[in-house]
């Protein structure tokens, strides 16, 4: 790619490549006419155009134009006849990428030979046929040559020298010049390019069916150096045969002149292609191992993969750390000796067979482990297929999960724990409530007959103190009624939910409010409510607890005003009811919003008004107990409105 390169640097390394592989074509291979018989340059143009954003290809083509321009112009070409050739080859060049664009080719790794071959067919057949016939018919025009003979030469330049070099540019172009040129750069490829150079130019002059031995230098680079190199090889061996062939080395005398192209300049694609699909599948290979060595290396479940025979073929590091051996002592040997001391069993034999044979199959094991340790397993046997859907042996994985046993374990165990002390505390709240009832209704009691015994000499203050007494006594009993009721609601969500009608419940909240709405004066308006799923008289302590502090909490000069309103809403969860309590009350400052539902939170004296500070939390248990949620805004001074969402039945 273009690897973070500025668009002009991009344009001027593509002019100076353009220029000089445009140079060297014309030296080696331009045959009597008036154009080079393999044209090099354009397949590394298509290169730069495939791997680069569309926006830059204008300033590619200029450079295009000028490269191609000028080397024509240097070897003495006059300004039509360069003309017609720097637009022929833009047009090949823009017409081939263009095609890869629209057909959507990976231009590197090709996924393959058979990419290859397609990304070729759009580069080195489809674009030249077009362009081919461009060149033509302008130097037709300009009385330079007969059309046939023009378009066969282009075409025939064009394929072959695109076949030979558009692969080695990709190469290049994905790897960057600098990680290819250090890759090219050794003494291996050296050496491999020396030989290409030597075995070309002795095949084509004296051997016998030469292509037998021109293929063998790029075959070798295919398993010794990587695809750049490689491909640079094959690229050297191009070059190679198409200037052994241009001086007339490989043909008899004069055939290099007279034959037609075709003859001539095939056996060179015959000869490049082949290796270059190896080099590509050797790619794809590779880089599909490495991926796969790169997921295995990382994965903590343990993997070994045997064929039918039972040999070891693969190995992860996971599982010969977990044995102590390496991987030469471990593949090819048979599956038994790639495990620990102690783990065979006759069971895990018989899973083996009956995985051979087709079955998958799964079991938790508890195997021994490093220094004395036991540890709990999830062992799986997959039959594994090769291309041909032929079963050809055994995945065989294991994954540990002891660790997921032991944090269940205590889980399980802080649960267990929890909803002890959970009862401990509602039967704790239950006796404090029943045993401190006793000392207040006996205070209650005796402040009673002492105001109806003595009353009439009681002077008015020592009356006050008992009116006191008396309003402790009942706050303290309905302070205990409010604790034994939280201490219920401590398990959220385990309630045995029903469908319920709201517009029961609210009618069964309101009866229980109504000396108290008849006090205020309050108007309730409330709207046609759904049903939801949840407990009827819960639903009925939390409305009524919602509504009456929404009759509550109001100014004594101001009417109270409640409306109650629902509607539905849906997300990933299901559906929703939501149903809004707003009342025209004190409101309740911002900063307290966050705190309103903690129990005792009080935000008024009792003088204003009565209450424990547990209504807004007893409400808040109850909407999650039914697996809802309740939530409040309000604007101090105006009001408040408190929202629950609930579970549409």
């Amino acid at each position: 790619m273009s690897h973070g390169r500025s668009a002009h640097a991009e344009a001027a390394t593509l002019g100076l490549l353009y220029a000089a592989l445009a140079m060297l074509a014309i030296a080696l291979a331009r045959q009597p006419g008036s154009i080079a018989i393999v044209w090099f340059a354009n397949g590394a143009a298509m290169a730069f155009f495939v791997t680069s954003p569309r926006s830059r290809w204008p300033l590619l083509a200029a450079a295009l134009v000028v490269a191609s321009a000028g080397a024509n112009l240097a070897f003495g070409d006059r300004g039509p006849q360069v003309a017609v050739l720097a637009a022929s080859n833009a047009a090949d060049v823009l017409l081939a990428a263009l095609l890869v664009r629209r057909l959507r080719f990976s231009p590197w790794p090709f996924n393959g030979p058979v990419e290859l071959l397609k990304l070729l067919g759009a580069c080195a057949v489809l674009a030249p046929l077009a362009s081919a016939s461009l060149a033509a018919s302008g130097f037709a025009m300009l009385g330079l040559g007969s059309f046939d003979k023009i378009w066969a030469d282009w075409f025939v330049g064009a394929a072959v020298g695109t076949v030979i070099t558009l692969p080695a540019a990709l190469a290049w172009r994905h790897e960057g010049w600098r990680t290819a040129l250090r890759q090219v750069a050794t003494l291996r490829v050296a050496a491999l390019v020396l030989a290409t150079v030597l075995i070309a130019l002795v095949a084509l002059s004296s051997l016998p069916y030469p292509f037998v031995y021109l293929v063998q230098a790029p075959i070798v680079a295919a398993f010794l150096a990587p695809p750049a190199a490689a491909l640079t090889v094959g690229f050297v061996l191009g070059v190679s045969a198409t200037m052994s062939m241009a001086f007339g080395v490989f043909a008899p005398a004069g055939a290099a002149a007279t034959a037609h192209p075709v003859f001539v300049y095939l056996p060179a694609l015959l000869a490049v292609l082949p290796a270059q699909m190896l080099i590509v599948a050797l790619a794809r290979d590779r880089a599909l191992s490495n991926v796969l060595a790169s997921i295995s290396s990382g994965a903590t479940d343990l993997m070994l993969v045997f064929d039918l025979r039972g040999t070891v073929r693969a190995v992860n590091a996971a599982w010969l750390k977990s044995i102590g051996r390496t991987q030469a002592e471990v593949i090819g040997r048979h599956w038994t000796q790639a495990l620990a001391p102690g783990v065979y069993n006759a069971g895990m034999q018989a899973r083996v067979d009956r995985a051979l044979g087709g079955e998958t199959l799964s079991a938790r094991v508890t195997v021994p482990f490093g220094r004395g340790e036991r540890r709990t397993m999830d062992v799986s046997y997959q039959p594994s297929h090769g291309a041909d859907r032929q079963r050809n042996g055994v995945i065989w994985t294991v994954h540990d999960v002891s660790d997921l046993m032991r944090t269940q374990a205590e889980l399980q165990r802080g649960m267990a724990e929890l909803q002890r002390a959970n009862e401990q505390l509602e039967q704790f709240a239950r006796i404090a409530s029943h045993d401190l009832r006793e000392p207040l209704n006996t205070i209650a009691q005796f402040s009673e007959l002492i105001e109806e015994d003595h009353g009439a000499q009681m002077p008015p203050e020592v009356r006050g103190y008992f009116d006191h007494l008396k309003r402790g006594a009942a706050r303290m009993r309905t302070m205990l009624d409010d604790m034994l009721q939280l201490a219920r609601l401590q398990r959220p969500g385990e309630a045995a939910l029903a469908p319920v009608a709201l517009d029961a419940v609210l009618a069964q909240a309101l009866a229980a409010l109504r000396a108290r709405i008849d006090a205020r004066g309050a108007a309730v308006h409330a709207e046609p409510l759904p049903t939801v799923l949840g407990q009827p008289s819960a639903l009925a302590l939390l409305l009524q607890n919602l509504i009456g502090n929404a009759v509550k909490f109001v100014p004594p000069e101001r009417v109270p005003q409640v409306r109650v309103s629902a509607r539905r809403e849906r997300d990933g969860a299901g559906e929703w009811v939501l149903v809004g309590i707003e009342d025209n009350g004190v409101g309740i400052d911002a900063k307290h919003l966050a705190t309103v539902f903690e129990p005792f939170k009080r935000l008024h004296s009792r003088r204003k008004f009565d209450g424990t500070g547990l209504g807004l939390t007893i409400s808040r248990r109850i909407a999650e107990t039914l697996g809802g949620t309740i939530t409040v805004e309000s604007r101090p001074g105006e009001g408040s409105r408190f929202e629950l969402r609930l579970r549409a039945a």
